[in-house]
């Protein structure tokens, strides 16, 4: 009955920069875990707790991007989607940026997070995230450049096959 208890009064929601044994108290150990090739060490957890399926993206060992969802009821409530919010703010505060067709984006004040919502989820993805985002993108798009070279030198032997020699 204690143990219950003691769930009951945990807060609901994991913060932006906390680590995998902070986010483990909350919503007890993950199901699933894998890496993720955002960046070097990063990985995901997946967690099923308080009606929501969880993915935590980890990034240095801390919490970068947060994904909520709801299977089985249709919308968020907007006392979810403000409590996500606020525990997601630190000293900052959240600017609504749009706002149409059930989907919502928010800013922080300070640019150190960017949350959305629709219908039945939530995500939050801090700078760190974003960065290392952009980061693999440009990495993907160097190597697909590389690739594409390698894929013309290749096509050039192929229609002249004495060049090579």
């Amino acid at each position: 009955m204690l143990a219950l208890v003691g769930i009951a009064a945990a807060p609901l929601h994991a913060r932006l920069g906390e680590t995998e044994e902070q986010i483990a108290k909350r919503y007890g150990e993950p199901v699933k875990k894998e890496s993720d090739n955002l960046k070097e060490g990063a990985f995901k957890a997946f967690y099923e707790a308080h009606t929501y399926s969880i993915e935590v993206t980890f990034i240095d060992g801390l919490s970068a991007l947060e994904y909520f969802k709801r299977d089985y009821e249709p919308k968020l409530t907007e006392e979810e989607i403000t409590s996500l919010l606020q525990a997601n703010c630190g000293s900052s505060k959240w600017v609504l940026k749009s706002n149409g067709n059930d989907v919502r984006d928010y800013v922080l004040e300070d640019g150190k997070a960017h949350a959305s919502t629709s219908k039945n989820t939530f995500c939050v993805e801090s700078i760190v995230w974003k960065e290392a985002f952009l980061q693999s993108i440009d990495k993907a798009k160097k190597e697909n450049e590389a690739l594409q070279k390698k894929l013309e030198e290749v096509g050039k032997l192929l229609k002249n096959p004495t060049q090579g020699f």
